[in-house]
């Protein structure tokens, strides 16, 4: 007798209002997130930084996307999560998602140690600093923790928590200033 073949469910992939929801429900400063920092110099109270916590940065990285997406005309409703990964270049924003989510630990020490490596040798954020973050923490597993977690924050709550947050890089940085 031959098995079955696996039936594999695909599920759809995270959109970036859902990943909102959950952002907004994540603590500000979790201590891996906060001992990176710390540690690479980045993120959070380095070099000026308009935001006052990675939270702040998703939320107001994901709204000024969604304000973006509409003034071209297109459905915000429809980012992906996904998508918005691909271009962030912030170790610490990354690695915050990842620690919110609860990836495995060896996965974050992983990407705690390329941070720290990398941020030796480019001591601001870049294109690289996202790319090698990737390397470690690819999406699949970051969504897939991501999916294990209930939101405990309504939709309506998470875009006020982004309004807000917005808010407060638009007074700071003019040039997301023409979202408003």
């Amino acid at each position: 007798m031959v098995a079955a073949p696996a039936v594999t469910q695909t599920l759809p992939p995270l959109l970036q209002r859902d990943l909102k929801r959950l952002v907004a429900g994540f603590p500000e400063y979790p201590p891996l997130t906060t001992r990176l920092e710390q540690t690479i110099r980045i993120g959070t109270g380095f070099h000026h930084r308009w935001y006052t916590s990675q939270r702040e940065h998703w939320l107001a990285a994901m709204t000024a996307k969604e304000r973006e997406v509409r003034q071209a005309g297109l459905d915000a409703r429809q980012i992906t999560a996904g998508d918005r990964w691909r271009y962030v270049n912030c170790m610490p924003m990354m690695f915050w998602l990842a620690e919110c989510a609860q990836v495995d630990r060896t996965l974050l020490d992983a990407a705690g140690h390329m941070a720290a490596v990398a941020a030796a040798r480019v001591r601001h954020d870049c294109p690289q600093h996202g790319r090698s973050m990737r390397n470690v923490l690819p999406w699949k597993t970051v969504e897939r923790a991501l999916l294990k977690v209930e939101p405990v924050v309504d939709e309506d709550a998470a875009i006020a928590a982004g309004d807000a947050a917005f808010a407060r890089l638009a007074a700071l940085v003019p040039g997301f200033k023409r979202f408003l």
